[in-house]
């Protein structure tokens, strides 16, 4: 099966002596990156330049077919076999007889080391090698499902020694592939379970048993995992919901999206929407301007959309407040620049802004449960407001929605001094430049006395004012007719 080093330099001659010098140094170049092709990219990088490199030459695709073949040999066993398999895909497209110049050395080498009986194992990894290049272009579908399973059961006919490693490596392979499709499903199953029994029955080591088992699990376990029987099953207009708000939705498609939505039977879908929509913050942050667009174009239409936002998401943060397990860290801080996003898109006024930004601050304080709520030397609830403020402090410049930011900002420094000092640096520094932004010529109390007497001074005043309750019911209309007059914030 090796061919000699003078029938390869006369193939070789012939093969170059119809291409010009640059057409075979192009070549020679392609063929090089064989052994590092460990990417997609790169697999279809290599296959493209085959075809603006003189491949319609006879020669050049008998070369290529030779590289295929051969390049894997001592390379590592599943690192190049997909990608050099793809290769042979795609240039299978234009000319087929390259893959199928690899099938049949492929299949040459595998009848011979089937009726090679090596107990020192010397062939194992050319078998398992021979095996996952063959399962790997049945996939492709360049190698049929029927001769693949042939290969299988002469494998399982001689169930010992190098051929459970091949046996094992063929399964893990194509195993579920083999499964999945109608034509070659029966006999697969059968096929495997065949290969269980033997395991059973045959003295196999540790080792040999391990693989084996690893090999069946992996092509019989259900597609996307062990939980994957378990998903939730839901209404088709449920999944029509999802599949819009989670999957078809982006910059280019959302007008589209919300007019589908809009054609839904919306007493019937509302609650469900309304749950998507809240569920974005699972996802990437960076969809969240783009979901709260799509609220407010449905709010506009069914306003009580717009009210079942800020509530969730009031909800949201005070459960997780209430338990505050580092596992939620990520979602808290996606709850509160949902809350950001739906001021800056004018789906509430400054009221929930500040209902949040004071809730991080009080909740769990002066309770029994403080040391667990909110510990000295936990400096999370600081990120949280840092990242509402920065998230649509910008818009609270002036009007009522200032004077309230003015007011929080001393309870906040009051709280911050609360902390175990120092504080750490990257909260120190954030705090600088998002406080920094929204309010540059404010002073930090030097001391936790002087942010305390700070806080009763603000209390007092408001107290000969008439009380807060008075002070927010007339900044409350104040801030309403601003929104109204000029459609701002």
């Amino acid at each position: 099966h090796e061919e000699g080093e003078g029938d390869k330099a006369e193939d070789d001659g012939k093969e170059d002596g119809g291409a010009s010098g640059s057409g075979r140094a192009a070549m020679d170049a392609l063929l090089a990156q064989l052994p590092n092709c460990i990417s997609t990219d790169l697999a279809d990088s290599i296959a493209l330049g085959f075809f603006f490199s003189g491949g319609s030459g006879k020669g050049a695709r008998k070369r290529l077919t030779r590289a295929l073949y051969e390049v894997p040999r001592g390379a590592g066993l599943g690192a190049l076999v997909p990608y050099l398999a793809r290769v042979a895909a795609i240039v299978a497209q234009v000319f087929p007889d390259v893959a199928a110049g690899v099938v049949a050395s492929l299949e040459e080498e595998f009848a011979f080391l089937l009726t090679k009986k090596d107990a020192a194992s010397v062939t194992l990894e050319t078998r398992v090698r021979v095996v996952r290049y063959l399962g790997e272009l049945c996939k492709f579908r360049l190698y049929p499902a029927s001769a693949l399973m042939n290969c299988l059961k002469g494998l399982l006919d001689e169930f010992s020694g190098p051929n459970v490693d091949a046996a094992a490596a063929l399964v893990e392979c194509a195993g579920r592939f083999l499964r999945r499709s109608p034509e070659s499903r029966v006999r697969a199953e059968n096929l495997m379970e065949v290969m269980m029994r033997l395991k059973g029955v045959r003295h196999l080591d540790n080792r040999q048993a391990a693989l084996v088992e690893g090999a069946f699990y992996a092509a019989t376990a259900p597609k996307g995992g062990v939980n994957a029987a378990r998903r939730k099953r839901r209404p088709p207009l449920q999944e029509y919901i999802r599949h819009l708000i989670f999957v078809e939705l982006s910059e280019q498609s959302i007008a589209d999206v919300l007019k589908r939505l809009l054609r839904l039977p919306w007493a019937e879908c509302e609650r469900y929407v309304l749950k998507c929509i809240l569920k974005v913050v699972r996802g990437r942050t960076s969809n969240l301007p783009l979901v709260i667009s799509l609220a407010y174009g449905l709010a506009q239409y069914y306003e009580p959309l717009g009210v079942g936002l800020v509530d969730g998401v009031l909800e949201n943060i005070r459960a997780a407040l209430e338990a505050p397990y580092l596992s939620s860290y990520q979602r808290r801080l996606a709850d509160v620049r949902l809350l950001a996003e739906l001021y800056n898109y004018m789906l509430c006024n400054s009221g929930p802004v500040f209902e949040a930004l004071h809730l991080l601050l009080a909740f769990g304080h002066g309770s029994m449960e403080e040391q667990h709520t909110d510990p000295p030397n936990d400096y999370f609830r600081i990120r949280l407001i840092l990242a509402l403020l920065e998230g649509c402090g910008q818009y609270f410049g002036s009007g009522p929605a200032g004077a309230r930011l003015d007011r929080f900002l001393t309870f906040f420094q009051a709280y911050c001094m609360a902390k175990v000092q120092p504080l750490p640096m990257d909260v120190h520094c954030d705090i600088h430049d998002v406080v920094g932004a929204l309010r540059p010529k404010l002073k930090w109390p030097s001391s936790l006395e002087d942010a305390i007497s700070r806080v009763s001074e603000l209390l007092a005043a408001e107290a000969a004012a008439g009380g807060r309750d008075a002070i927010e019911a007339a900044e409350d209309e104040e801030e309403e007719r601003q929104r109204k007059a000029g459609g701002g914030r």
